[in-house]
This record gives structure tokens, sequence and C-alpha cells, in this order.
């Protein structure tokens, strides 16, 4: 019985990485017009098949690489450069089918998801989970990552 739960165990494991593409080529996305490149060790997205893995961005300001005073404007900028970054793989909104936000402050929540929710379709949200960090880099207040699918040829 041990064995057969360990062969099922392994054969699970192999359905999973050759179904979401795992056992594929990899294409790591490093530059997308209008955004600037990372300095950090990073991909801004990797595709793997059929899923496009999108890096945590942040919503600092263009000019003075800093948050925003307002907290829904760093969301707004955070979410607008997912979207540059998604679009530069021909992707949208509506093809996100997961995503991890990060906050500061859980007090910010219902702002955060009064923007966020702005940028899907209506009733067709991403499975999602948001955690409270005790800081992030440059003293942003907001960052989140994505994963969205579209079938490749």
């Amino acid at each position: 019985m041990i064995r057969m739960k360990k062969y099922f165990a392994i054969y699970m494991l192999c359905f999973v990485l050759s179904s979401t593409g795992m056992g594929q080529d990899l294409k790591y996305i490093t530059r997308v017009e209008g955004r600037t490149a990372s300095s950090n060790p990073l991909s801004l997205a990797v595709w793997a098949g059929d899923f496009c893995y999108v890096s945590g961005q942040l919503g600092l300001d263009a000019l003075t690489g800093k948050p925003p005073v307002e907290f829904e404007q760093e969301v707004q900028n955070t979410m607008e450069g997912i979207k540059a970054i998604l679009a530069s793989q021909q992707l949208d909104f509506a093809q996100v089918v997961k995503t991890t936000v990060y906050l500061t402050d859980l007090k910010d929540f219902a702002a955060m998801n009064e923007v966020y929710r702005r940028y899907f379709p209506e009733g067709k949200f991403p499975a999602r989970e948001t955690v409270q960090v005790a800081g992030l880099v440059k003293g942003a207040r907001f960052e989140i990552s994505m994963v969205a699918y579209k079938k490749q040829q």
C-alpha cells in the first residue's frame, strides 16, 4: 500500500509538472517598454508553459523613486505597471488567475480593494491572498505579484 501511494505521488507530480508547462522551456522577460529595468537579479515575468508569472511590483513615483504620498496612487501606479507587463505579453487582467498582495498595514486593505477591483472584469476576480508584512523595499506600502494563463499553440 505504501509503495502504491509513493508511485501515485510521483505520477501526480509528473502530471502537474507537465500540465503546468514546468517541463517545457522557460521564457524570461527582463525588459518591457515603458518600464525601468530592475537592477535587482530578477525577471519582470517568466513564462512556464501556459502560465506567465509576474514578479512583485511596486508603485513608486517615476521621478522620485519613492512611494507617492497617497496610498491609492501607489496602488494605481503598481497596477498600471503590471498592466504594461501583461500587455507586453499580449495578456490583460482578465487572464490573471492568481495574485498575492503584500501590505505593510492592513488598515489599507479597503483602500487597496477599491483600486484593485477597477482592473478586473466584474465578477471575475482571480484567486488571491493578502498578507501584512513588516516592511517592503524602498518604503513601499503595497506590492503585488500575479500569475496569468494563456493557452499556447
